[in-house]
């Protein structure tokens, strides 16, 4: 493990390769576990705009937290990661049923005839998926650097927060300067809410 320390790649692999290990039905319940995690967040309560990832492949899942969102009467912000850029352009969504199609790559996205566009000024909270967690909170993501960037624009009083699984939580994680650390890591276990050295 230490020598993967020096090579992101290589923990990137390992770290995936473990994640998808999850059976489907381990994936349902731990995901329901770490939604019930988030939803006692005070934070995450009192949180008007939240930007959340849409699930793909063995990320936890987040349609039903979508679902709940939209019953609070909040709002809800969905990225689209834009390529050349390597930035993320936030729509709002108002429908998992009718403001979404898939893309090329097979990921669900806002329809263009749906993207309601929001500046990242606008979030209070932000909901991240990531590879490997370090357990002072560092995340490794799927190395486009979309989230690092977009993190940067955010307001300073808005917060982010992680959805992993456990086997994605690691001692140390390579590290870079431009790697963000999060305010909250969440697992079917709990919060990560403070650093650990």
């Amino acid at each position: 493990m230490e020598n993967l320390l020096n090579d992101k790649k290589a923990f990137r692999k390992m770290a995936l390769d473990k994640r998808n290990t999850l059976r489907a039905e381990e994936i349902q319940e731990k995901s329901a576990l770490i939604k019930a995690h988030l939803e006692n967040l005070d934070s995450y309560q009192k949180s008007n705009t939240v930007m959340v990832y849409l699930n793909f492949r063995s990320e936890v899942l987040t349609d039903e937290l979508i679902e709940n969102l939209f019953m609070q009467g909040k709002k809800v912000v969905v990225p689209i990661s834009i390529k050349g850029t390597r930035t993320l352009l936030l729509s709002e969504i108002k429908s998992l049923s009718d403001d979404l199609e898939l893309d090329f790559y097979n990921i669900r996205v806002p329809k263009k005839e749906s993207i309601k566009e929001v500046s990242p000024a606008d979030i209070d909270f932000v909901i991240t998926p990531g590879v490997a967690f370090s357990k002072d909170k560092y995340r490794m993501g799927y190395g486009g650097g979309y989230y690092d960037t977009f993190i940067e624009k955010l307001r300073a009083d808005a917060l982010t927060c992680a959805l992993a699984f456990d086997v994605q939580i690691f001692d140390k994680i390579p590290k870079e300067e431009h790697d963000k650390q999060m305010d909250y890591v969440i697992t079917e276990n709990g919060c990560i809410w403070q650093s650990i050295t």
